[in-house]
């Protein structure tokens, strides 16, 4: 999804190999990376992140990808910030879809990993 934002187009059981994804525990930011690399881009990753880092990558537009814990099923979830008002942060995913909505504090509160050991992380993905 955010190779798409470049329109790279890799298929998500090529990108799920390469990030060595595992049907029961996920994607691990080491293998995001990995698939990062391999593809060609380039990234920066803040742990310890807040809203107003989102809002100046924003600016940049810039894909932004953040670890969080998903709402409906309570497990570490990936999204693609694309939006944030005073009191809404806007996600894109695959599994809640484009543009959804949460509040900043909800959102905030569930900002980590499913470890709760990567607290506000965030990756930013570019391409010279």
């Amino acid at each position: 999804m955010a190779f798409a934002f470049f329109k790279y187009r890799i298929s998500q059981s090529k990108l799920a190999k390469q990030a060595k994804t595992n049907l029961k525990t996920g994607t691990s930011h080491r293998g995001m990376i990995n698939a990062i690399k391999i593809n060609g881009f380039q990234y920066q990753t803040i742990k310890g992140s807040d809203f107003n880092k989102i809002s100046v990558f924003l600016k940049k537009h810039l894909p932004i990808i953040v670890n969080f814990i998903e709402p409906s099923h309570n497990e570490g979830h990936y999204a693609i910030v694309v939006g944030i008002t005073k009191t809404k942060i806007i996600l894109n995913d695959p599994w809640n879809g484009n543009n959804f909505v949460m509040s900043r504090n909800i959102f905030f509160k569930r900002w980590h990993d499913s470890k709760n050991t990567a607290k506000k992380w965030m990756l930013i993905l570019y391409k010279e």
